[in-house]
């Protein structure tokens, strides 16, 4: 009895698996591109791969570079890459692309006036707080009306 039924449910899973993931039906619903042929296919995944592993280890450097860039900062190198990326799938180099580096070497220089302002604005703010606990109200006030005056 217990055979007779793992056999029914057996056939009744393939035919629901079959229903939803062949590629005939993922490519209609547009959850693929295009079927990839057998012979074809792990060249394709490998490449696939390599591309994805390529964009974390940009995604990872740009984080490094400057951890306050924005995603579409982000996304906007990833995109001016990815020609890079399709012409060489799977080649180490493209990290190391001129324009990739150039790129990288923006996203650097943004983060680092980013906190050169930010670090100008909390030490011109410390140094107010340092005047007015060490002097009066009055003179520091006066102090600033000339410097601004002048």
């Amino acid at each position: 009895f217990f055979e007779q039924l793992l056999q029914a449910y057996k056939v009744a899973a393939t035919r629901f698996a079959a229903l939803h993931d062949t590629p005939g039906v993922m490519l209609r619903k547009e959850a693929i591109e295009a079927i990839v042929p057998w012979s074809t296919s792990r060249w394709f995944f490998h490449r696939e791969l390599t591309k994805k592993l390529q964009q974390q280890s940009l995604l990872q450097q740009m984080r490094e570079i400057n951890p306050r860039a924005s995603e579409s900062e982000r996304q906007a190198v990833l995109e001016n890459a990815e020609g890079l990326f399709g012409a060489h799938p799977g080649s180490p180099e493209v990290l190391s692309h001129p324009a990739v580096l150039r790129q990288l070497g923006s996203l650097r220089q943004a983060f680092i006036q980013e906190e050169v302002g930010r670090l100008s604005r909390e030490s011109f703010g410390s140094a107010l707080s340092g005047l007015l606990q060490s002097h009066s109200k009055e003179l520091v006030r006066e102090s600033l009306s000339k410097l601004l005056d002048a």
